[in-house]
């Protein structure tokens, strides 16, 4: 669910930053994506919900459509990989996808405005980011925000 109202925004967000998605493509349209855009998936592999040729077909649509696309699978973990409070829960996985995703969001921080002027009359960039049925990384205000605890997750990008 929360890839799916990531990659939705993708139309109404022409100034998105990047798109991280974790556990499905969210069924992207491609026709939002503008060229260039860094977008990044982190899959189980297999994924129980969406097969190797539906994450294929979804990567080369992105990347016929001009997206920059980083593509990880997970061998052998669970669709929800990164929850600890599921049976499908992977540590290693999970850390893994967690630096990943931090070294992508830190990666955008160069197309944020620095300073003067030009700054101040430049919109926020967001990164529009989501783990199945949870936003949960969301650069706002050019800051991340890295909600600890899913009561702690703020969805009001």
């Amino acid at each position: 669910m929360g890839a799916s109202v990531a990659a939705g925004l993708l139309d109404e967000r022409p100034t998105t930053a990047g798109l991280l998605l974790l556990h499905n493509t969210g069924g992207s349209d491609e026709a939002a994506v503008r060229a260039g855009l860094p977008v990044q998936l982190h899959i189980a592999d297999p994924d129980e919900y969406q097969s190797a040729a539906e994450v294929a077909r979804w990567e080369h649509a992105m990347t016929s459509a001009g997206a920059m696309v980083q593509l990880f699978r997970y061998p052998g973990a669970g669709h929800l990989f990164t929850d600890p409070g599921t049976p499908g829960h992977d540590d290693q996985a999970a850390a893994l996808a967690w630096q990943r995703s931090l070294r992508f969001l830190g990666s955008l921080r160069s197309l944020r405005p620095r300073s003067g002027k030009r700054a101040a009359a430049a919109p926020a960039r967001r990164a529009l980011t989501a783990r199945c049925g949870w936003l949960d990384l969301i650069r706002k205000d050019n800051r991340i925000v890295w909600p600890a605890r899913r009561e702690n997750v703020r969805g009001d990008c």
